[in-house]
Order: C-alpha cells, then sequence, then structure tokens
C-alpha cells in the first residue's frame, strides 16, 4: 500500500483512484493521505467496503482539496463528523457513506443543501439553486 500511495502521490494526472475491497483499513487511509497530501489532481476516490471505521477519515478531506466524489460504501463508519457538516469542503460533490455503521439519528439534521438525498429537499428549491451534489447516507 505504501509503494501504491507513493506512485499515486507522484502521479501529475492520475484523476480517478479505485481501491475497492482491498482491507485497507483506516491505518491505511491514514498512511495514503500522508503520502496523497496535497495532491491537487485526484478527484475521484473510491474506497468502498475496505474495512475503514469506525471514524470517518477525515484525512482524506484535508489531503485532497479538489476530491469531487468520495465514495465510502459498505465500510464500518459510525459517526458522522461535526465538523464535515459545519464546514463542508467546496469541491466535494458525492458522498456516499451507504452500508456503514450510522444511524439516522446520528446524521445531522442541518446538512448542506447540496449534499441533502432526494427525500430531504425541497425539489422546487433545488430546481431553482440547480444543485446536483449529494451526500447518499442509506
Amino acid at each position: 500500500l505504501q509503494h501504491t500511495a507513493t506512485q499515486v502521490s507522484h502521479h501529475a494526472t492520475l484523476r480517478r483512484l479505485y481501491l475497492r475491497g482491498n482491507s485497507i483499513k483506516t491505518q491505511g487511509v491514514n498512511l495514503m493521505m500522508q503520502q496523497l497530501h496535497g495532491n491537487t489532481v485526484l478527484q475521484v476516490l473510491e474506497l468502498d467496503e475496505n474495512g475503514i471505521g469506525p471514524a470517518f477519515p477525515m484525512g482524506i478531506i484535508h489531503a485532497l482539496p479538489n476530491l469531487q466524489k468520495l465514495n465510502l460504501y459498505g465500510n464500518e463508519i459510525c459517526t458522522f463528523p461535526q465538523e464535515l457538516s459545519a464546514r463542508p469542503p467546496t469541491n466535494l460533490e458525492d458522498l456516499d457513506l451507504r452500508a456503514n455503521g450510522m444511524r439516522e439519528n446520528e446524521i445531522p439534521t442541518q446538512l448542506p443543501v447540496r449534499w441533502m438525498t432526494n427525500d430531504q429537499r425541497d425539489e422546487e428549491t433545488m430546481k431553482r439553486l440547480k444543485i446536483r451534489r449529494r451526500v447518499t447516507l442509506f
């Protein structure tokens, strides 16, 4: 994993990284983010089914300022970080947290409008704002 992270950190054109089902775990994500810190090219990171958790890996958000899509489906994340709802990253358009250990009552009621799921937002408002961004929780 360290070798892969090192190779990716020096890759000038890599925009999408798919690492589904590799048992990376939280420790592996932290190692990768040390190597990728400040990478402004990577836009899509797929880390579904990697045993990440129980904490949300905020290091990803801090390390990759231009990340647009983050897939954390099927991990072991149990908490939605308050920092993420209070100060959402400006570029992150799609955050998939389905099939994790979060309960509905643990998710902040005031998610950024651009991250609300379809049944949480007023469709007329969304049409007017032309917002397509979302967080998928369940």
